[in-house]
């Protein structure tokens, strides 16, 4: 395999493991937001174990984070792999969450004026966008990634 076959496939193998990130984060906290939202009952027993499912989920992404880093270090592409352009998508990404995050803030904020929203789950929402958003964005940033290689 010669060197831009393998950043091509590590390129495809840090979006797979964005995408389980965000999916395993958004199900494990989004479960854990429907507990709060729950009483009981068949309801409250999917949401827990689409909670534990996005928890696994989560930690699996996590390790293979870690993989994923001993490969591009083991290939020396980490100067390849985090160039200007990555860079550049890495912090339009950023600002984009902060905004979206920032809109939820200010819509969840107005909602509560007629709404009574508890708190905890008004910062499980927070945090779920805080975590997902800017991933999102960055997929979608990157979506042509393979081919900018």
């Amino acid at each position: 395999m010669d060197h831009e076959q393998k950043i091509a496939r590590l390129l495809r193998l840090r979006d797979r493991v964005i995408w389980v990130s965000a999916i395993g984060f958004l199900v494990w906290q989004g479960g854990w937001l429907a507990t709060d939202l729950v009483t009981a009952g068949l309801p409250m027993m999917f949401a827990r174990f689409a909670s534990a499912a996005g928890g696994v989920l989560w930690a699996a992404a996590t390790l293979a984070l870690f993989i994923y880093y001993r490969e591009v270090k083991k290939a020396r592409a980490g100067a390849e792999l985090n160039d200007e352009l990555a860079r550049y998508r890495q912090d339009r990404a950023f600002l984009a969450g902060y905004w979206i995050l920032l809109a939820a803030l200010a819509g969840l904020l107005g909602l509560e004026g007629f709404v009574a929203i508890d708190p905890g789950v008004l910062l499980r929402t927070l945090v779920i966008l805080a975590v997902v958003a800017p991933l999102t964005v960055f997929l979608w940033l990157d979506r042509d990634g393979e081919a900018a290689s």
